[in-house]
């Protein structure tokens, strides 16, 4: 296979051409890790027998590497996100980690377990919903999203770089074909993507620890006979596992046994990790929840970044996060804790259940089916303070003396999934088109591009891209004067603050996400394969769209510029009736 080896020569020619700088991070002192071997050329070689990448810190020091590289590992991570947060550790400020996953739909043929390496334990995606693969085999995770919990939750760093690599991939071979086994064709079908260390340690890796000699258990081992080695490292993964679960469980355990017994209360789960939409959209089932389970403490688990959301929400007792519960995460069903817990439910979508499946009913009305509720969907009401917003709007440079009167117009064009994407040339032509009749600040939502994307270079826009945690992004849709987004989380936020909004779809009928009983126009091109998502069996929820994305193509930013001059007479209308009131 050589994955490294064709790797190394296809990034030094890009290097070469102008493209991304490999050359400048591929250098220094460099790790491989999961080198077998194909290590890379230049850099200590760390595979299996040397005591696997799942914790490196228990070999390494913390800031010794100027690179780390991980070619096709993380996948076979008993916990993916513990793995990478050891190998940042390891790095030194500014360091780099170059890693790489095999593609679900290029190299897994979305199969399940994978038939070309039964070491998988995950399965990963640029495009496709998180889903669980299988509740004993793995999980799948959606990269930008999953980087972007991590990111916000565990480390300072930054992504440079994330993109599928498909260098002379053949679409037209079947599923039985493992077109990377032949290292002479120079065939690649992997995610890869680049992170950035900060330059200044602000998490729990930023104390200085001495280097670290061989630990006792290392030396030991080294010296055994090879089976009786085998044997005794199987045993220590058993126990770093069982490691991993302690430090999700413990802390869990611990705070949910003193909440119990300060409120006199058995407590009932509710557990949806994933974007901001996806929390948004969960939370009007706990008021179904009270309702059933009268006199239980209601506990929400979510990912840290949107905890503060979640308590402004006022729908549940008590919020609880650990960075180690991120997405796919999901709370076991099967588990009382000593009695503790009445009730647990993990709600999730039909394409989380089923990836062939759409949908017509609303997000919200989806997520409350699988816990096995009905009603009529809303959204639930936010109201960040005004302390919040007037703190949000000064760290941001966007107070009332630096803003003005000026209109406050917010705009999340991603990235997101390719098949749910405008074209960033239409977006700053709709931009280009509100300077030039509107007095207005446009502020860019939503994530960094990884470097490539070509969102990251709208010109005339204020971008917070990848900068706000989530009660900030909240607290700044909440003063905008109109939101234009994609299908992603801020449209929810938007009507979650009564924020006018234009949402753009394609794939997913507008009927199925806009906000309920809010102030939104959804549009969309006028195609046959419009609303492709809402259909049975879906057709591209893990491969590229048949039909070139033509339903987000066919809108034209004259269309969405209209919409948005009628948007905002409406707003200016609605306002001066109230004044006269």
């Amino acid at each position: 296979m050589k994955e490294t080896t064709k790797a190394i020569a296809r990034r030094l020619a890009e290097a070469d051409s102008g493209g991304f700088p490999w050359r400048d991070i591929l250098k220094g002192d460099m790790l491989d890790v999961g080198s077998g071997d194909d290590p890379l050329p230049g850099a200590t070689a760390f595979d299996l027998p040397d005591g696997g990448g799942d914790d490196l810190r228990k070999f390494f020091p913390d800031r010794k590497f100027d690179l780390i590289h991980g070619s096709q590992v993380l996948e076979h991570a008993l916990a993916p996100h513990v793995m990478l947060q050891s190998w940042i550790a390891c790095l030194k400020p500014g360091g780099y980690i170059v890693a790489t996953v095999p593609d679900w739909a290029l190299y897994e043929k979305m199969l399940w377990p994978s038939r070309y390496n039964t070491g998988h334990r995950s399965t990963w995606s640029l495009d496709q919903l998180c889903r669980t693969v299988s509740p004993h085999l793995g999980f799948h995770i959606k990269l930008p999203e999953w980087l972007n919990q991590f990111l916000n939750t565990d480390t300072a760093c930054e992504l440079l770089l994330c993109r599928l690599v498909n260098t002379n991939y053949d679409y037209s071979l079947g599923p039985d074909v493992d077109q990377t086994y032949d290292p002479s064709k120079g065939i690649e079908c992997f995610i890869e993507f680049v992170l950035r260390r900060s330059e200044v340690f602000t998490d729990d890796f930023s104390v200085q620890q001495k280097p670290r000699p061989q630990q006792f258990r290392d030396s030991v081992v080294s010296i055994l006979p090879g089976p009786l080695r085998s044997a005794t490292r199987s045993m220590w993964r058993r126990f770093f596992r069982l490691k991993l679960r302690a430090r999700g469980w413990a802390p869990f355990i611990v705070w949910l046994v003193f909440q119990c017994a300060r409120r006199r209360k058995r407590a009932v789960i509710i557990c949806r990790c994933g974007g901001i939409g996806d929390v948004l959209c969960t939370l009007p089932i706990c008021e179904e929840v009270h309702r059933r389970h009268p006199g239980k403490l209601v506990v929400f688990i979510t990912a840290p970044v949107w905890r503060e959301v979640v308590v402004m929400s006022r729908s549940v007792d008590l919020v609880y996060t650990n960075k180690w519960w991120i997405y796919p995460f999901t709370f076991p069903r099967d588990v009382n804790l000593f009695g503790l817990v009445d009730k647990s439910y993990n709600p999730q979508t039909t394409g989380e259940k089923s990836f062939t499946s759409g949908t017509s009913a609303h997000l919200i009305d989806d997520l409350a089916a699988s816990c096995g509720f009905t009603g009529k969907a809303h959204i639930p009401k936010l109201c960040p303070s005004t302390d919040l917003i007037e703190k949000t709007r000064t760290r941001y440079e966007l107070d009332s003396k630096t803003t003005g009167s000026r209109l406050l117009i917010g705009i999340n064009p991603g990235p997101s999934w390719p098949v749910r994407e405008w074209e960033a040339s239409r977006w700053q032509k709709l931009i280009n088109k509100i300077h030039s009749e509107y007095d207005a600040v446009i502020l860019q939502f939503g994530t960094k591009g990884g470097g490539s994307s070509e969102y990251d270079n709208l010109a005339d826009v204020k971008s917070l891209a990848g900068r706000l945690k989530g009660e900030e992004l909240v607290a700044l849709i909440a003063i905008c004067d109109l939101i234009i987004s994609i299908d992603s989380g801020p449209v929810h936020v938007a009507g979650a603050v009564g924020t006018p909004l234009i949402g753009l779809f394609g794939p997913l009928d507008p009927a199925s996400r806009l906000p309920p009983d809010s102030n939104s126009l959804g549009l969309f091109g006028d195609v046959p394969c419009l609303f492709c998502h809402n259909r049975t069996p879906v057709i591209h929820w893990f491969d590229s769209c048949p039909n070139n994305i033509a339903c987000m193509k066919a809108l034209e930013a004259e269309t969405v510029f209209d919409a948005v001059k009628s948007m905002l007479a409406h707003s200016r209308n609605e306002k001066l009736a109230s004044h006269y009131r």
